[in-house]
């Protein structure tokens, strides 16, 4: 799904991953997106953004078959990051 995200990122250094938590403004919806820190999209990512900053990607989601965390309404994978920009910490 192509859309604009914002969200917080956590970075798990050990496993070379990270989750962009996006939390819609309107439903209120918890929807962690997974990337891998080493690929296309995880690199755009880190490179405007470190762990625990609020960021907003424009890009590609993919919508996994699994069952979301507790709290949450689905999970994610990006795929693709179009535009990407660190988000100021008042927006919270």
């Amino acid at each position: 799904m192509q859309g604009v995200w914002s969200g917080e990122v956590r970075i798990d250094a050990h496993a070379g991953t990270a989750m962009f938590n996006y939390v819609g403004k309107e439903s209120g919806d918890f929807v962690p997106m997974r990337f891998r820190t080493d690929s296309e999209a995880g690199r755009k990512i880190l490179a405007a953004c470190a762990d625990q900053d609020l960021c907003e990607f424009e890009g590609t989601v993919r919508f996994l078959d699994e069952p979301p965390p507790e709290n949450a309404s689905a999970v994610g994978e990006i795929v693709r990051v179009d535009r990407v920009k660190k988000l100021p910490p008042e927006s919270r």
